[in-house]
Order: C-alpha cells, then structure tokens, then sequence
C-alpha cells in the first residue's frame, strides 16, 4: 500500500521535475545572447582603437541593431573596458544617424545587411555566416552549442584597431567554423 502512495507521488511529481530541468527555445536563446554579450566583453578588452577616435578614458558607444535578442547587450551598459566605459543604444537600421559617435555596431544575424559598414574606429560585430568574409571585424558564433569568434585581423588592421596577439591565437580557425555546425 505504501509503495502506490509513493508511486502516486512520484507520478505527480515526475513532470514537475521534468519541466524544471527543460529550458524553453526562448530561453536557450536569452541565454546564448546573453553569453555573447559577456564574450563581447571579454574581446572588448584585448582590441584597442586609435586614440584620436575614441579618448583612452572616455565612453565606448555600442549601437545594437537587430534582434530583441540582442537586448543582452544591454548588460554591458556601464561596465569598465580599459579606461573607459560602454554605452549601450539599439538603433533600427545602421543607416541611422546616432547621436554620438559608434565605436562598436552589434548586428543581428536576424538583420539582412546588404553591405557592413566600413570605417576607421568602427569595430562591426555580427553573427551570421560569412560575417567576416563580407567585411566585418568580429563574428560570434554558435558552435555545437558553444560561443566561437572569428576575427578578421585584416580588416581591423584597415580600421586601424590593434588587436593583442593573445586574442588572435583563440579565435576559431575559419576552416573550423565552416565545416563544424
């Protein structure tokens, strides 16, 4: 008799459990957003860009563009890179003037973007496939469920970021990210 009032408990129980331990798609997508903004960080703190375009202890203006996803990125507002210290904005289209400079442009792989924006000072982080061979400076990646970077050292070189060497040896080979998905 007391095994079935065990059982019955258990009965009732087990999806209690069961819905505890399983995540929502929704919720693994906060989540992989979420730790892309703290990869976003960490990168942040191993590029540096020229001095005349953004003061070595003023503000890091991060424009977001894309996905609600990306609202992860609102996290980072305030948090400490070097000397200086993010602010985070979402813009609609990249085309848009902001009102203060961008040194960072988050795009969404959501984002269909004809052409990524190119210029001096202007680190362009992205997420979709081929992000880095169209021109922008960082990808994050999900890979077998991981976050991965790529990092288009040319590009940046041409926008004149100096990127630390140590960041270079961890970012994922290209021949990797093409063919593990």
């Amino acid at each position: 008799m007391k095994l079935n009032e065990h059982g019955s408990n258990l009965r009732h129980a087990l999806p209690l459990l069961l819905a505890a331990t399983c995540s929502t798609d929704a919720e693994e997508f906060a989540l992989d957003y979420r730790v892309k903004a703290s990869y976003l960080l960490n990168l942040l703190r191993f590029i540096d860009w020229p001095h005349d375009v953004c003061d070595p202890h003023g503000q890091l203006n991060l424009s977001i563009c894309g996905a609600d996803g990306l609202d992860a990125y609102y996290a980072l507002h305030d948090e400490p890179v070097g000397g200086r210290t993010l602010y985070v904005e979402r813009i609609r289209d990249i085309g848009t003037p902001s009102t203060q400079k961008r040194h960072i442009l988050v795009l969404g792989g959501d984002k269909p973007v004809q052409s990524i924006p190119i210029m001096r000072g202007l680190l362009t982080v992205g997420e979709a496939d081929a992000f880095t061979a169209r021109g922008g400076i960082v990808n994050l990646l999900l890979i077998g469920g991981r976050v991965r970077f790529e990092i288009n050292e040319e590009m940046a070189k041409a926008c004149d970021f100096v990127i630390d060497p140590k960041l270079s040896k961890l970012k994922v080979p290209a021949w990797y990210s093409a063919n593990v998905r």
